[in-house]
């Protein structure tokens, strides 16, 4: 770095000497950071954010071939102790559903073999956290904690409620019982300061801000709203690699992902940089459209406002037959000309799967509806598939999903949010967890329901207090049900629920672990069950084996 001129601690704008390094560097290369902290402060303003197409990144990693971006690490902890420090541009009285956006600090796009390691990325604080001095009908009055920014005239945008943990002291957590205080942005609403010296901040609550869930004594945290991508953001990448990288705080999403082919992480953290409050208004990892292997190890994921790790995959419905062996599909959301894998295709009849072998899947076009694939069946379809059968192509989604020794904690939304089939969650670790820790099956927005998922010896404690965000009256620790309108006849499939430990030490989180609907071949055995009157609760379930 230093020969492109990128000194760490020194206070100066890196972007162009680390952009240079990077463009300099070839194929097969490793570029090393120092440990310290490159600092990333050029202007964040509207013109940079107005066209989203990975150029506008303060960092770009493009069109490589198995390069490496290696940071330094602490030997005695561990951590990772090169930072990429991003500085953000703070507007007062900005308007949430007029904010630009604010672009990503690291972009990394069509690479064939991406790692990342030692390294952590932060944004300049974009949201703040205050202990409640007063709330009634009309304002709510904070002081804030040290540390955290007052910036006068911020927007409100995904709040939290906390409180102490007298448990595990020194820590705050999310306060058990209780919603968020706002869901998603609320829309003209502020901070003022009122006292810099005193630390104190209100805001002049409308509607049902702030609806009476905080009390004095707790803490309230929120953010600022702003648009943006990914903290870091990679698109259309063959085999992308993420060890012991650390994100401290994002603008919506941490890590957004798409288009990839083959993700493999292994101590990913994150998390607040000081391990308090809230980390991001959105997703830690949010992984859209991607295919082939998804393999994450020892992650630690900490404060997201919504939900910690969420995979999708991509439904269909039937086009136009040729014949028995050849017809068109037309995908549920555009996937633009993403290639299908040659994998089975999934029909759906009476929420049943029919599994048909591929030939040959080529893709045909796209709109904003849905993409075309042209598919040659290895034998003849059913006979019930017509031109509104729905399916899944498994080539445009995940091949499979493993987590496995990892922790979430304190989440304002999901731990683990799956839309895709072929997932394996195991010895992972959930706690005050607001929404259901594992979620299953489609929504209005996500058509893909899954089949052959096994969750084993995973724990799961103080969660769900909250019914699910689409299904106010289902809460399960792990919980299953398909919103969907056009592919409602998807019913989750091969389901195994074992070797697990549900805990609930409070009234509030009392409510059975397994809530499952719309649910077909299930395997429950094997669980042990702490704090609960009744340990599963089944609704519109075929093929169920319940051993608990």
């Amino acid at each position: 770095m230093a020969k492109y001129g990128a000194y760490p601690n020194d206070g100066i704008d890196d972007e162009k000497a680390v952009q240079a390094a990077i463009d300099a560097a070839g194929d097969h290369t490793v570029v090393v950071f120092a440990a310290g902290t490159y600092n990333f402060s050029a202007p964040d303003d509207p013109a940079r954010g107005r066209s989203l197409t990975g150029a506008e990144a303060h960092i770009k990693v493009s069109g490589k071939t198995n390069m490496t971006l290696r940071g330094a690490v602490d030997e005695t902890t561990g951590e990772p102790t090169t930072v990429f420090d991003r500085n953000l541009l703070f507007y007062t009285n900005q308007p949430i559903s007029s904010s630009f956006n604010r672009v990503s600090i690291l972009d990394a796009r069509n690479n064939h073999g991406v790692k990342i390691e030692n390294i952590a990325f932060k944004n300049k604080l974009h949201y703040t956290v205050g202990k409640v001095l007063s709330i009634d009908s009309t304002t709510i009055t904070v002081e804030i904690v040290k540390g955290y920014p007052m910036d006068n005239g911020c927007p409100v945008a995904s709040a939290n409620v906390w409180t102490w943990d007298g448990v595990n002291e020194g820590e705050e957590i999310l306060k058990i019982g209780e919603p968020s205080v706002t869901y998603g942005d609320n829309v003209g609403h502020f901070f003022s300061l009122l006292d810099a010296e005193a630390r104190t901040m209100q805001c002049v609550k409308k509607d049902n801000a702030f609806y009476g869930k905080a009390s004095v004594g707790d803490y309230v945290s929120w953010h600022y709203g702003w648009n943006a991508q990914g903290t870091v953001y990679m698109s259309k990448n063959i085999n992308i690699h993420l060890e012991n990288v650390h994100i401290y705080t994002a603008l919506r999403s941490a890590l957004f992902l798409s288009y990839n082919h083959n993700l493999y992480f292994n101590e990913l953290e994150i998390r607040p940089e000081n391990n308090r409050f809230s980390m991001s208004p959105r997703d830690g990892v949010h992984a859209s459209r991607n295919t082939g292997e998804f393999v994450s190890d020892n992650m630690y994921i900490k404060g997201t406002r919504l939900d910690g790790y969420v995979v999708t995959g991509t439904a269909a419905t039937v086009n136009i037959i040729k014949d028995s062996r050849r017809f068109k599909f037309i995908t549920d959301q555009s996937v633009r000309d993403f290639s299908c894998l040659n994998t089975p295709l999934y029909f759906y009849d009476n929420n049943i799967r029919h599994k048909v072998p591929v030939k040959r899947v080529n893709y045909v076009s796209h709109s904003s509806s849905g993409s075309v694939y042209n598919v040659v069946t290895a034998r003849d379809i059913p006979s019930f598939v017509d031109n509104s059968t729905t399916l899944i192509p498994s080539g445009l989604s995940p091949v499979t999903v493993i987590v496995k020794n990892s922790t979430f904690k304190s989440i304002g939304g999901a731990s683990e949010l799956y839309f895709c089939d072929n997932v394996y969650s195991s010895n992972n670790y959930h706690e005050n967890i607001m929404y259901s820790p594992v979620r299953l099956g489609a929504n209005i927005t996500r058509n893909h329901t899954g089949g052959n998922l096994e969750f084993s010896n995973n724990e799961y404690k103080d969660c769900a207090w909250e019914g699910n965000f689409y299904k106010k009256k289902q809460h399960g620790y792990i919980s299953a049900f398909n919103l969907s309108k056009v592919f409602s006849n998807m019913y989750v499939t091969d389901l195994v629920i074992q070797n697990n430990k549900f805990i609930s030490t409070t009234s509030a989180t009392s409510m059975p672990p397994i809530e499952l609907d719309e649910v077909g071949n299930v395997l429950i055995r094997n669980n042990s069950y702490e704090g609960f009157d009744k340990y599963v609760q089944l609704w519109d379930v075929y093929n169920v084996t319940n051993e608990d």
